[in-house]
């Protein structure tokens, strides 16, 4: 998977696409478009192998792009195939597919520039992400070890899953990994799933909870997902961690949390370093002081030396200038 599927309609503006297409280029990252369809090549072939060879989808947004049946085809396809989904509102006025609102999509109308780095962020993300398992929206899933899953209640459920974590039963991640994926099942049963990924260490399972915490609506599942990748010392989800961090500023709990789980996987000597590096990065980056005071927070966590050495350069760097008599 080398590209991302960029998903738009020909009637739009002709200026965001272009602009789009350029930030991509720059950031290394190839994209595939239908322009790049061969004379006499099958177009609903080639479509479909360019999404299946994705590591993810980019759709435009507009009231024209809402209507259309080759637009909706195509990301309802990708989401099929467990694709990641990235929709880019382009136009005011835009009315997203209920499918698409449940997914976290970037406002490109108010015209921010920090929007750009988000979907960059995202992007490079998604691209070093190992491919997720695809759920078709035509095939139930079938949950084999937790019985009679599908004829309890959300608190059957739940109390289920909880019991399974609780005995420990590595049999049950692959059930799991399903309810998660799961739009149709209940939050609050997805967001157990999640939790229990976490207790049983479940490392397959990284995936398909970077996956939820990028593109949840839901600030529960959202929450949860970064706790179990925490638990999991996932350092692949670092970057994704940052920038729900950043984008999610205003919810003060899930900065909490992002901060702590931050601290967890720094604390993990295989990618310690690595980790304070990163978070270095965005320290003396260009982000909110806010947010660098929860980055700062976060590797007062970690507690290494090379961590408080990084929180001493920040201060010294920020510190203010003497007052002059």
């Amino acid at each position: 998977m080398a590209h991302v599927f960029i998903s738009y309609s020909h009637q739009d503006d002709t200026e965001f696409l272009a602009k789009l297409k350029q930030e991509i280029e720059n950031s290394g990252i190839e994209y595939w478009t239908d322009e790049k369809i061969s004379p006499g090549e099958q177009w609903s072939r080639a479509i479909d192998e360019a999404i299946k060879s994705a590591f993810a989808l980019v759709v435009v947004m507009s009231p024209v792009a809402t209507e259309s049946q080759y637009i909706t085809y195509e990301w309802s396809y990708a989401m099929g195939l467990g694709k990641i989904i990235i929709p880019l509102v382009a136009t005011k006025g835009t009315k997203l597919h209920p499918k698409l609102s449940e997914l976290q999509h970037i406002d490109f109308t108010n015209k921010k520039p920090e929007n750009w780095t988000r979907l960059m962020n995202t992007l490079r993300t998604a691209k070093d992400m190992p491919e997720p398992t695809a759920v078709s929206p035509q095939i139930e899933p079938k949950y084999t070890v937790l019985h009679d899953f599908k004829g309890k209640n959300s608190t059957g459920q739940r109390n289920a899953i909880r019991v399974e974590a609780d005995l420990k039963n590595m049999l049950v991640i692959p059930d799991l990994i399903q309810i998660v994926n799961d739009q149709k099942a209940m939050p609050s049963v997805r967001e157990e799933a999640a939790w229990a990924l976490g207790e049983l260490e479940a490392q397959e399972a990284i995936p398909t909870l970077l996956f939820l915490l990028i593109n949840t609506k839901g600030r529960g599942l959202r929450r949860t997902a970064a706790i179990s990748l925490g638990k999991l010392g996932a350092f692949s989800a670092v970057s994704a961690l940052v920038d729900t961090l950043i984008y999610h500023y205003r919810d003060m709990h899930l900065r909490e949390v992002i901060s702590k789980v931050l601290a967890q996987i720094g604390q993990h000597e295989d990618h310690q370093s690595a980790t304070i590096q990163k978070l270095k990065s965005v320290l003396f980056g260009i982000e909110p002081n806010f947010i660098k005071e929860d980055i700062a927070d976060t590797l007062n966590l970690i507690g290494t030396p090379e961590a408080f050495a990084v929180i001493e350069e920040w201060k010294h760097q920020h510190q203010p200038p003497p007052a002059t008599s």
